[in-house]
């Protein structure tokens, strides 16, 4: 599709916010500025790993960034999933409130991982949000209990992965 052919389908739906996500879109962030004045007025948010930083006119446009860094147990290099420069531009955002950071949590050794992370890039703990691991409703439901109460006690957010809920099973990819 043409960045025209997205805007006219964009512009089609009744919605007042528009959430990009899926692949990596900091890697879009061209077309994306490209895209932004052909839009509607809309609040845009974009939902990244946190790998890249926004830029220039991306900061203008988006409203809020919801990250998502990996850790440690998803087997990439620290190097791969946490560039310094990049997600301290984003626990920057947080600080002003224009980004949040959710990890994905199966145990208390991943919260304590994340409490690291929020030590050394200073997140605001109100931007945190710890989401349970899980491809099945019996995995995910596991990890949720596993960690609701440490993640409470740390002051931090709690949801859940709906679409597991929802639907039993996930692919993995």
């Amino acid at each position: 599709m043409t960045v025209m052919d997205v805007a006219n389908e964009v512009n089609r739906l009744p919605i007042r916010r528009l959430v990009i996500s899926g692949g990596e879109p900091m890697l879009q962030q061209p077309g994306l500025i490209e895209l932004r004045p052909l839009l509607k007025t809309l609040s845009i948010e974009v939902e990244t790993n946190g790998t890249r930083p926004p830029r220039g006119e991306m900061l203008q446009m988006v409203e809020r960034f919801n990250v998502s860094p990996k850790l440690a147990h998803s087997g990439d290099t620290e190097e791969a999933r946490l560039p310094h420069d990049s997600i301290a531009s984003f626990a920057h955002l947080a600080l002003l409130g224009r980004a949040t950071f959710k990890f994905v949590a199966a145990t208390e050794a991943d919260l304590d991982e994340v409490a690291e992370l929020v030590k050394r890039f200073e997140i605001p703990q109100r931007s945190i949000w710890i989401m349970p691991e899980g491809y099945t409703k019996e995995q995910h439901l596991k990890h949720l209990e596993a960690i609701a109460d440490p993640v409470i006690d740390r002051g931090w957010n709690l949801t859940t992965r709906l679409h597991v809920l929802a639907f039993e099973t996930i692919r993995r990819r």
